[in-house]
């Protein structure tokens, strides 16, 4: 989020300081509540040894090796620990604002045409 801001130019532009005073209720938004009991049934797991399947699903990051974003235990619930979908709602989000802003000010250009009178 915060380079987000940044590629729009900090806190000099309005852009960049509206998604600068977003940062916090977003995160606080998007965050899952899961981790800490994830951990903890996770640790539970270990301990016990019993070998009841976890299934673990997210986005691959090498070799043999996936960011969990998703877990779901033999008793099929299920327990999210990163906000595997925050960066694409957010990419929309300021895809949308950038097309409804740029269509505004094309309308706003068109106008301004349409009343130059030719001479």
């Amino acid at each position: 989020m915060t380079s987000v801001g940044h590629s729009l130019g900090g806190p000099s532009t309005h852009a960049g300081a509206s998604v600068g005073r977003w940062i916090h209720p977003l995160t606080d938004r998007f965050t899952p509540r899961d981790i800490s009991y994830t951990t903890d049934r996770l640790r539970a797991l270990e301990r016990s040894r019993d070998g009841s399947p976890v299934s673990v699903y997210g986005a691959p990051v090498g070799r043999n090796a996936i960011l969990g974003t998703r877990f779901t235990f033999a008793d099929g619930q299920q327990t999210n620990i990163f906000p595997a979908r925050f960066p694409a709602l957010l990419g929309q989000a300021i895809g949308i604002g950038t097309r409804h802003a740029v269509a505004g000010n094309d309308a706003g250009r068109t106008k301004q045409l349409e009343s130059v009178k030719p001479v």
